[in-house]
């Protein structure tokens, strides 16, 4: 009895959870492979046979599929809202069932279009503020299959990061057995879905990265990064393995001790190393504060959109120290637009003081640091952000360059 209870928790977990490949592929090859590319070929003429044939088949009434399909296609008219014409500005065509899951769609999407559609159907009375999927809790299997649609609709890393960050749930193996055989707490089941949320990221992080190179390589640039924490770079180095056969080192945040091979955003000279990170995260101060055997850990990302704001975060370690106990680091800084335009900046300080009593094999934060807003009037594309990071104590400098990409 209690392994048959156990199995339908487990199913009826992980209904939404596997939803996104299979709902792919339940529309068919030529429709899985548009939905699992959009985001790098933006080619929206297949949109209108995919829509019509995804309300034929009445996906849009079944929780498996429709959650998924909401963060896929409100993110894809979100970019390209003349979508909306002819397909859902008559809610009244619609099935109840397909009716609230088209509602949930435009409003997800954010446009001026959306919500001129929900006022004048009487649909945006009890409805708030879009919500931005990337900022949404991780706590259930559905918001997983959101962030798979939000991330393959746009390309956008910070909601992969989000399916990464649940890997930490690895702490809860044997959670699920445990509710099943043992007292049905709130807190018991809690830690089963947690659980239950762990093997879904597992599972779909490996299905798609193995036919995905360019998600393949975010999974390694994570994992080898020495924020990562353990368990989620533990759980990427699993997935890496399967889909390479070649082993990726593991961050190891609880030392802050920057000991990963050499990239363009992370490299040693000397015995002297550095580390340069976008991330959007509003509290990665708080988090750099906590105490030194805390993980520290943001989401990085590599794009932004016009409008939003991200912090350019400087570590380094292993400066050397003057007779005196002080160490001198700076940096330079060359920005380079997308129109080829440059700007730089230096003599930037990263760390002036004296570190008597402290290990000299800490990450340090540079104490200047350099934001990023995408403004209206910025070019569209790859800016470059070329780091000089200098020991001048030691003579050592270290280059490091980051690349980001604002969109619309």
């Amino acid at each position: 009895m209690k392994s048959k209870f156990l199995l339908l928790f487990v199913i009826l977990l992980l209904a939404p959870l596997a939803s996104f490949a299979a709902t792919a592929a339940s529309t068919g090859d030529a429709e899985d492979e548009w939905m699992k590319t959009f985001y790098k070929t933006k080619d929206t003429r297949p949109f209108d046979a995919f829509w019509k044939h995804a309300i034929d088949k009445n996906y849009l009434e079944h929780e498996s599929a429709s959650v998924p399909l909401s963060g896929f296609i409100s993110q894809v008219i979100h970019q390209y809202p003349e979508l909306i014409s002819g397909r859902m500005d008559d809610l009244g065509r619609f099935t109840k069932k397909t009716r609230e899951t088209v509602v949930t769609i435009l409003w997800m999407s954010d446009t001026k279009q959306a919500r001129a559609i929900l006022k004048n159907h009487g649909e945006d009375k009890d409805l708030g503020p879009s919500p931005k999927i990337t900022d949404l809790p991780m706590n259930s299997p559905a918001a997983l299959d959101l962030c798979w649609g939000y991330y393959f609709a746009t390309g956008d890393t910070r909601a992969l990061d989000r399916i990464i960050s649940t890997l930490e749930n690895a702490r809860y193996a044997g959670a699920m057995k445990k509710y099943a055989s043992g007292p049905k707490t709130e807190e018991a089941q809690a830690e089963a879905v947690k659980e239950v949320i762990f093997q879904a990221a597992m599972w779909s992080l490996n299905s798609n990265a193995q036919s995905d190179p360019v998600m393949a390589r975010h999974l390694q640039v994570v994992a080898s990064n020495p924020l990562t924490p353990r368990l989620t770079a533990l759980g990427l180095q699993h997935i890496l393995r399967n889909i390479t056969g070649k082993d990726t080192p593991a961050g190891r945040p609880a030392t802050r001790d920057l000991g990963a091979e050499d990239t363009d955003t992370v490299r040693t000279v000397n015995g002297f190393s550095a580390l340069i990170f976008a991330t959007m995260d509003k509290d990665w101060e708080q988090k750099w504060n906590t105490p030194s055997e805390q993980p520290f850990h943001v989401t990085s990302v590599s794009s932004l959109r016009v409008g939003e704001q991200l912090a350019l975060l400087l570590l380094f370690a292993n400066p050397k120290p003057d007779k005196n106990e002080n160490i001198d680091v700076t940096y330079d800084l060359k920005i380079t637009r997308p129109n080829n335009k440059v700007t730089e900046q230096k003599n930037l300080v990263a760390g002036k003081f004296r570190v008597k009593d402290k290990n000299l094999r800490n990450i340090f934060m540079a104490e200047q640091l350099t934001g990023f807003l995408g403004e209206a009037t910025d070019p569209l594309g790859e800016w470059v952000f070329e780091f000089q990071v200098r020991d001048n104590i030691r003579g050592t400098v270290v280059p490091l360059k980051l690349k980001l990409t604002l969109v619309k």
